[in-house]
């Protein structure tokens, strides 16, 4: 049971487009829920420079 859950939510992040799973990357960076164990700046400012310049082409189109 527990099992299906990971596969769902694991299909649910495959199926997101680039701009939400940066969003993710960015919440998941800022969470502290999310016990992350590697430096929680330098990859919340790695996802939001990545978002803002994916953001940036989009509305150049």
């Amino acid at each position: 049971m527990e099992e299906n859950k990971v596969e769902n939510v694991i299909n649910i992040i495959k199926d997101m487009d680039i701009k939400n799973k940066l969003r993710l990357g960015i919440c998941l960076t800022t969470s502290d829920w999310a016990n992350i164990l590697y430096n929680k700046t330098e990859m919340y400012d790695k996802f939001d420079t990545m978002l803002k310049k994916l953001m940036k082409n989009i509305e150049l189109l």
